[in-house]
Order: structure tokens, then sequence, then C-alpha cells
């Protein structure tokens, strides 16, 4: 179990700290497109376009490595004040009963919303856009493994924080 999660955690973080360069390119980009649009008059598709891919490759592919540093929005009014054995029994119920199912059901609708893509290998809604949706469009059950697998290694930490005591849940 351990190795598991060392191994679900180490994915997540190390695509996290990739897919992290993507929010300064971002920026970047964004502020080029104004600088060209405002300055020079001249508009892209294609940047405009990639803007949209970095912005759901950095949320979908992202989210996993926020999951596992604990850096998503909970409500806190319960947990801020739960002893360790109360916030351990709190990651199990919502990763069991909230989180993995969840997550099982992006990623079978994902599959098949991103089937439907590939099979017409789904380009640019507009003329001039970036070629190749269908890839974009995989990366929604790729984020929907990803959760789930973070998911499954939130739940086995905190089962292991409530059954050895000297593993305490982080």
């Amino acid at each position: 179990m351990r190795r598991f999660i060392a191994a679900v955690d180490r994915l997540n973080g190390g695509l996290g700290n990739i897919v992290a360069s993507l929010a300064l390119g971002l920026v970047l980009l964004q502020f080029a497109i104004v600088l060209l649009r405002s300055v020079f008059g001249i508009g892209s598709v294609i940047l405009s376009d990639l803007t949209i891919w970095l912005h759901g490759l950095l949320f979908l592919l992202g989210s996993a490595a926020v999951l596992m540093r604990d850096g998503h929005v909970r409500i806190d009014i319960w947990r801020r004040s739960a002893s360790p054995r109360g916030k351990a029994y709190g990651d199990l119920l919502g990763a069991v009963c909230f989180l993995i199912p969840l997550s099982a059901t992006v990623f079978w609708i994902g599959l098949d919303y991103a089937g439907a893509a590939w099979r017409v290998l789904e380009g640019a809604r507009d003329t001039g856009g970036l070629p190749g949706v269908f890839l974009l469009k995989s990366a929604i059950p790729l984020f929907a493994l990803l959760i789930g697998f973070q998911g499954i290694a939130i739940a086995c930490r905190a089962f292991a924080g409530l059954t050895e005591p000297s593993d305490r849940p982080s």
C-alpha cells in the first residue's frame, strides 16, 4: 500500500511540477496576444485557441497534484478543529463516497466523449484554429484517472492512519 501511495504521489507531483510551467506560458501568451492586438492590430485564432488549450491542460493535468498537496478547496469549519484521527475519517469517507465515484463517472463519460472526438479526428471549430481537438479532449479521461488514483492514495493513507498508530495521515 505504501508503494502505491508513493508511486501515485510521485506521478502526480512530477506531472504537477511540469504542468505548473504552463501557468507562466499562459500569462506570457496572453500578454503577447494583447500586445499584438492593441499595438499592431494583429489577431490570431491559433494563439487564442492556444490559451484555451493551455488553460484546460493546466486545470486537467494539475488538479491531482493540487489534491495531493492538500491545496484544494474544502469546508474548513469541521476540519480545522478535527483531530488527526477525525481528519483521517473525513478523508477516507470523502475519498470513498465522493471522490472515487465521481472520478469513475467522469472517466466513463469522458472516455466516450474523447472517443467520439478521436473517431472523427475532431479539429478546430474556427477557421485557422488549432487542429487536433481530439488530443485536448483526451485529457478529460486522463484527468479522471489521475484524480481517481490520488483519491485511492488518500483513502489508503487515511486507512493506514486509522489502523497504524505510527502512521499519521499528512
